[in-house]
């Protein structure tokens, strides 16, 4: 477990020395809350409407900032992880160390959001404090963030197996970070979709990372569903190991029959 430590370790220094990066990405962020404020009270002040969907003004500025915030930690450096990996020939050495590419991946992420992890834990503070709720609300609430990172890293590591595929991995970023900003719900709710829809795709893994986390830290959902939400990851995250694992090993077996 102390080899991964260290890839934490030096994932966090990397980010440290490429501060630049950390402070670029969260200008990015807050610009792109700014012109959804700017968009939002356009529309509310042009409806004349107290509220969208259960939302005040308030309650979506809110909803917008975290949202956005939350998406500094789940990012998707580890998807390109495989396939540089492969192109640079690097991935032969997996084959012989003692090194699990899924926990290393894991802690390298955690590294990388050493800064925005604790914000994050703060804000849920605070919404805890403000609201005055149980500290078992609060545990499950805490359970949920940690069940969604383990789920994203697992929806990510399952993405960066195309690497074994694909000469190149780059013009998945687009495409990602689209369906990130759609189905996450960086712009709005994903329950302002028509026909409950949004009902539906909220529990997709965007959604669960993105819209649904910031309903749950700001208290919109109650604690048993949250609960019964952190049961369907865990089932979740089961087969979805399990699917990476049996997929990685065929992938190995391929790379090897290539020459590797």
């Amino acid at each position: 477990m102390g080899k991964y430590w260290y890839a934490a370790r030096n994932r966090f220094m990397v980010t440290t020395v490429y501060r630049t990066d950390f402070v670029f990405g969260v200008a990015v962020v807050l610009f792109r809350v700014i012109i959804s404020t700017f968009l939002w009270r356009a529309i509310f002040e042009g409806s004349q409407t107290l509220s969208v969907q259960g939302y005040s003004y308030r309650d979506l500025i809110v909803y917008l900032l975290l949202t956005n915030t939350t998406s500094l930690i789940f990012t998707f450096d580890l998807c390109f992880k495989i396939g540089q990996l492969v192109k640079t020939g690097r991935l032969t050495t997996y084959l012989y160390r003692p090194i699990n590419i899924l926990y290393e991946g894991l802690f390298e992420t955690l590294g990388a959001s050493f800064i925005s992890i604790p914000v994050l834990l703060a804000v849920v503070i605070y919404f805890h404090v403000n609201q005055g709720t149980s500290l078992i609300l609060l545990f499950i609430k805490l359970a949920y963030i940690v069940l969604c990172y383990v789920l994203w890293i697992l929806v990510l590591s399952l993405i960066s197996l195309l690497g074994f595929r694909m000469i190149q991995m780059w013009p998945l970023k687009p495409i990602m970070r689209g369906l990130y900003m759609l189905l996450a719900g960086l712009l709005f709710p994903l329950e302002f979709f028509p026909n409950n829809i949004g009902r539906v795709i909220k529990y997709n893994p965007f959604g669960l990372v993105g819209s649904t986390l910031s309903e749950v830290i700001m208290g919109r959902l109650d604690g048993l569903l949250i609960a019964k939400i952190n049961i369907g990851m865990i089932v979740g995250i089961t087969v979805l190991f399990a699917l990476y694992n049996t997929l990685l090993k065929r992938a190995f077996r391929y790379y090897e029959g290539m020459g590797a």
